[in-house]
């Protein structure tokens, strides 16, 4: 009687380690495949990486080279502003506006002022 309480614990305990064996044979294989794969992004994105670099690259000696010709082509422009700017700085405009105040506040509180013709 003792025998088929025991037996059954002992076939559930082959078929748990069967069943654990798999999941983790199972999760190690999807590990790897993850790993594998996120490695070879990482790859692709380096590799991306250095392409940019050189194009980068490229991009900026073009532009060193068309620097060295733009001043080389602005430098008698720069003549040209540093004579405008030497020249005398103009006056600033002194306004008198007593009479447009005046011709303002009447309009407002809508007294006539006479015509001092």
């Amino acid at each position: 009687m003792i025998i088929k309480p025991l037996l059954f614990v002992v076939v559930a305990m082959v078929l748990i380690a069967i069943y654990y064996a798999g999941f983790k044979s199972g999760k190690s294989q999807t590990t790897l495949q993850y790993t594998q794969l996120v490695q070879e992004k990482n790859v692709a994105i380096v590799k991306e990486q250095q392409k940019l670099e050189r194009a980068l690259l490229a991009v900026k000696r073009t532009a060193a080279k068309k620097t060295t010709q733009v001043e080389q082509h602005f430098i008698p422009v720069e003549r040209e502003v540093i004579r405008y700017v030497s020249k005398k700085e103009p006056t600033t405009c002194q306004s008198d506006y007593t009479q447009w105040m005046q011709l303002h506040n009447a309009a407002a509180t809508g007294i006539s002022v006479p015509d001092s013709r």
